[in-house]
């Protein structure tokens, strides 16, 4: 077995060589931090920004001994401006080089009932020390923390209450609906009343499962369950599509009852929805938004995916978790404040 290593690109791991880790070196500082008695996560990654950087353009391609990446290591720290941090490194080597090469930092198989809820999971077995840190100290905002299992948010259909039930399985946030008004149309009778019947529907479905929704309205292009409707010889016997005005009618009919709920909605726009004959239809919808801010107009570029809710498109059905940089109190936190720094700290945040 051999104890050296390439720092420019490697680290030894039980006689093996892997990637370098600058999150576990992130974390070891973190830790220093704490015994200094201020944790200081951001700082922490700061300095490993740093040190990345250093190892990288400065030592690239040699190898060092395990022992010599440690004084490395803390001769960075050093130099950057932190010369009581770099004692607090030096005074547990030992614990800066189990991080270094990857042993683990976190046991994530703790029973949920030991804990007091599902939040304590989150902030306890699941995220590291340093990232609870910054979402205490209100730079970040982790989401989900009480559903840490599940997904945030998933893709679904038309949003019958089978596919919610399902959904609900897999995911805790919010779910995006694919075009309904695809559905609906198809239907006979009168657009409000298959509206009101399919609304009261999809809100008790999303009552029972916890859930939030994004429906998509307005869409140029219809959904992949609904390409049943695609002309050819094939689909004769399974119908025929709804024309264009039968679409339009139902996509409003639902915006007027969904925009008075608890639903958010994303009214789609692209080429023909800007043409001066469909002005008044456009007009309307913007009157129904102007004062709620649960309405979102979304643009629909050519070669773009189509945006359902945050994070999600027909293309990216899934978000594991979503997570705010809180900018304001970033800015709280410089001194002075001029925006080449904003942006440099923002990059590190981020």
């Amino acid at each position: 077995m051999t104890d050296r290593v390439a720092l420019s690109q490697y680290l030894l791991n039980d006689g093996r060589l892997a990637p370098l880790e600058p999150d576990l070196v992130c974390r070891s500082l973190f830790a220093a931090t704490e015994r200094s008695g201020r944790p200081d996560a951001f700082l922490a990654r700061e300095l490993t920004d740093g040190i990345v950087f250093f190892l990288s353009e400065e030592v690239g391609g040699s190898t060092h001994t395990v022992g010599e990446l440690s004084e490395l290591i803390i001769k960075c720290v050093r130099e950057l401006g932190h010369p009581m941090l770099a004692q607090r490194l030096a005074e547990h080597t030992d614990s800066l080089l189990a991080l270094v090469l990857s042993a683990p930092t976190a046991n994530t198989s703790v029973a949920a009932e030991k804990f007091t809820g599902l939040e304590d999971v989150s902030l306890t077995s699941v995220f590291p020390r340093d990232v609870v840190s910054v979402h205490r100290d209100g730079l970040l905002t982790l989401t989900g923390l009480a559903q840490p299992f599940q997904l945030a948010g998933s893709a679904l259909g038309q949003g019958t209450g089978e596919e919610i039930a399902a959904a609900h399985e897999h995911t805790g946030g919010y779910v995006a609906i694919d075009g309904p008004e695809f559905g609906l149309a198809a239907l006979s009778g009168d657009c409000a009343t298959l509206a009101k019947a399919y609304v009261s529907e999809l809100q008790t479905g999303l009552s029972n499962a916890n859930l939030h929704a994004v429906v998509n309205l307005n869409q140029s292009d219809p959904p992949a369950w609904a390409a049943r409707w695609r002309k050819g010889p094939l689909f004769v016997s399974l119908g025929n599509s709804p024309d264009t005005a039968r679409l339009q009618e139902m996509a409003q009919a639902l915006a007027r009852v969904l925009l008075v709920g608890n639903v958010d909605v994303f009214w789609h726009l692209s080429g023909p929805d800007l043409q001066p004959e469909n002005l008044p239809r456009l007009l309307e919808v913007n009157r129904l938004g102007a004062h709620n801010s649960r309405l979102t107009f979304v643009l629909d570029r050519s070669r773009y995916p189509q945006s359902l809710a945050p994070g999600l498109s027909r293309q990216k059905p899934v978000v594991l978790m979503s997570v705010g940089v809180e900018m304001n109190r970033l800015a709280q936190q410089i001194s002075p404040l001029t925006p080449d720094r904003f942006l440099g700290k923002l990059g590190t945040l981020a």
